[in-house]
């Protein structure tokens, strides 16, 4: 039978918040008489020239905007998503980008990561507006900047120097996490299915989110069926 990846992650951590985050500290060491300006650029740079040898096919400014974010991973590993969120806004991400492209990229690198693994991965997203109870749900896959993050993320972790932008977006994820606990107690990953993913936000969004999707959000309360004996 498939395992469920949100009963077994309960059954491991109990009923709480599961964007909770395993914590460990990414330095990037500097060079003699380097500021941090310098380093970073060499990243940078680093990064860009990861992305050219594969010959990827991404917009130079998306390109830009998803190192943007796992440079505010690295930097800000551990913190609230909050705040994460609102120094991508203060660097010229759009609000909704800002909420979407952490996740994407954490998510394509747990993809990556566990490639082998056999699990079956949730392909649909749902960006929802908690006080408007708007939104819509859409496949990652055919979210350009979804699969412009996976390539870029992909092409980090082939040239295998990038460690610690690896491990920044893995601590990021919840899934990663959870997925190595399974594995840990013993669990055979190639029986586990993982769900989509919810993303909130504050911005406006245009849409009506059906009942499945309310209800999943837990927006909505499910009915409980009536016995069998009961006709009213």
């Amino acid at each position: 039978e498939t395992l469920r990846f949100l009963d077994i992650a309960k059954s491991l951590f109990g009923t709480g918040n599961f964007q909770t985050r395993k914590q460990f500290l990414v330095v990037v060491p500097l060079e003699l008489d380097e500021t941090i300006a310098e380093r970073d650029a060499r990243q940078r740079a680093a990064w860009n020239a990861a992305v050219d040898e594969q010959s990827l096919n991404v917009d130079y400014d998306l390109r830009s905007e998803i190192f943007e974010v796992i440079e505010a991973l690295r930097a800000m590993e551990g913190c609230p998503n909050s705040e994460i969120e609102q120094r991508l806004i203060e660097r010229g991400i759009s609000p909704i980008d800002a909420c979407r492209l952490p996740s994407f990229i954490a998510i394509a690198c747990t993809q990556y990561q566990w490639k082998h693994a056999g699990i079956e991965w949730g392909n649909r997203y749902t960006l929802a507006n908690p006080a408007t109870r708007t939104g819509y749900v859409r496949l990652m896959t055919d979210d350009p900047k979804f699969r412009a993050a996976t390539q870029i993320v992909e092409a980090l972790m082939k040239n295998g120097v990038h460690n610690e932008a690896v491990a920044a977006m893995l601590a990021y994820s919840p899934a990663h996490n959870a997925i190595s606990r399974l594995r840990d107690h013993g669990e055979d990953l190639s029986r586990l299915k993982l769900t989509g993913i919810h993303l909130f936000t504050d911005e406006p969004l245009d849409g009506e989110l059906d009942h499945e999707t309310l209800t999943a959000l837990g927006w909505i309360e499910k009915k409980r069926s009536k016995p069998w004996w009961r006709f009213w």
